[in-house]
């Protein structure tokens, strides 16, 4: 087998191994409304890393019996195979923190980790996993309903049995679009008669 036949069966295996991975990730976050545009921004980076990799295999092959351009075509080719491994691994990273977010087994001391995640798909759909859990702390649904100022994380913190009482008579005491909702929420929460007594 000639390199470059080599190179096309990495860069194969490796946009096989990209796509894998952010197709996890949106098995892992579920229905979305945008899925069928998620669906075409992953096909045409798909197409890019496969078309740059393609390049990057053909130069290679070319370069391979040349002295002097072998050390740039290879350079090029590992350039692009750890490119592709990291945009893999950070899809990969994204799918672990979303399943783990939403798992009742999940430590607390990872759920800590999580409220600071940066990577992809940080924001609305993990801080509405973890608000969630029942496995989080408190103070890190206190540092969720504080800063994150959120509908639906605000949902979740009221549902979550571990919310502390003053934000539950807090969320309680709202006065907007989205009382209804939350009062829902409230309402599942199994804390609700103890809290909220008086309402009943």
């Amino acid at each position: 087998m000639n390199i470059k036949s080599i190179a096309f069966s990495i860069v194969v295996l490796l946009v096989s191994l990209r796509a894998g991975c952010e197709y996890g990730m949106m098995k892992a976050h579920g229905p979305d409304a945008q899925m069928g545009i998620w669906y075409m921004f992953m096909i045409v980076q798909l197409a890019f890393w496969l078309i740059t990799g393609v390049v990057a295999a053909i130069m290679l092959g070319v370069a391979w019996s040349k002295r002097w351009w072998k050390p740039a075509a290879l350079g090029l080719f590992l350039v692009w195979t750890t490119a592709v491994c990291l945009s893999s691994f950070r899809f990969y990273d994204a799918r672990r923190a979303l399943v783990e977010a939403s798992a009742p087994s999940t430590s607390a001391e990872r759920i800590r980790e999580l409220v600071n995640y940066d990577g992809i798909q940080s924001g609305y759909e993990l801080d509405n996993r973890l608000a969630s859990n029942p496995n989080t702390p408190p103070e890190i649904l206190r540092l969720l309903h504080g800063q994150r100022d959120q509908i639906g994380t605000e949902m979740c913190i009221a549902a979550n049995p571990n919310t502390p009482d003053d934000i539950l008579r807090a969320l309680g005491e709202r006065n907007d679009e989205w009382t209804k909702y939350i009062i829902d929420s409230l309402k599942r929460n199994p804390k609700y008669d103890e809290v909220f007594g008086d309402r009943n």
